[in-house]
């Protein structure tokens, strides 16, 4: 187990390097503004969604209650229950 995480990381590293050296030396300012435009796309893509969802949060939904379920919980209540 050891040496998988070992592995893990240096090829995690290798990964970070490599990304790290053809962003700052292989793309031209026009790509690196791309790159930073899609990046601000998506993290607003995130924003709005996690705020819709927390506005969502502790919303309940109630159906609208059956007739005959109306009746049984009328019934239950008169029982004292």
């Amino acid at each position: 187990m050891g040496k998988y995480i070992k592995r893990l990381l240096f090829r995690l590293a290798i990964a970070g390097g490599s990304v790290y050296l053809i962003y700052t030396y292989a793309l031209n300012d026009e790509a690196k503004e791309s790159l930073k435009s899609g990046y601000q796309t998506i993290m607003d893509a995130y924003q709005k969604i996690q705020t819709t969802l927390e506005d969502r949060k502790g919303i309940v939904i109630e159906e609208d209650v059956f007739p005959n379920k109306r009746e049984t919980q009328k019934q239950w209540a008169e029982l004292g229950f």
